[in-house]
């Protein structure tokens, strides 16, 4: 019977352990989260001024040469950005994508421990009170041979 005890405490544990990551994954999701709303939010503040440059530029009435580019140059520099944030964004979206899939894995590895745990321990008292019952039956039987022979 310790040795079921001691399989029970191992997998207590183990199930520790699994809470312990299933937490750090979950915190992990909520950092990306934050960071992705964070570059989403840079994104559209980037994609606002691109807008109103334009804009700006094309209400112009007169301009030169130099001008033009200038804002050629400006405006290729800004879709250079524009890309790049897109691209943090993506990266980010499909880490956030990969960490979920964990974070499912990690909650099914936690409930089956839970589970075993569970089975583990009501085989335990199922144990223990055959044990019990089987003590009982015996002394029961001593106590009516004692009662025969007198």
């Amino acid at each position: 019977m310790e040795s079921a005890n001691t399989s029970s405490h191992s997998l207590h544990l183990v199930l520790r352990k699994a809470n312990n990551d299933h937490e750090a994954i979950a915190k992990k999701i909520k950092n990306l989260l934050a960071f992705i709303e964070h570059e989403s939010s840079q994104y559209d503040m980037l994609l606002e001024y691109q807008q109103e440059y334009r804009d700006k530029i094309h209400n112009q009435k007169a301009i030169s040469v130099t001008d033009i580019n200038r804002y050629r140059s400006f405006y290729a520099k800004l879709e250079t950005a524009l890309s790049q944030q897109k691209e943090k964004i993506d990266l980010a979206q499909s880490r956030l994508n990969e960490l979920r899939q964990t974070l499912l894995i990690q909650q099914h590895k936690v409930d089956t421990l839970k589970d075993l745990i569970r089975k583990k321990e009501n085989q335990i008292a199922i144990n223990e009170e055959k044990k019990l019952q089987k003590t009982i039956d015996e002394l029961s039987a001593r106590r009516a041979m004692i009662n025969d022979n007198t």
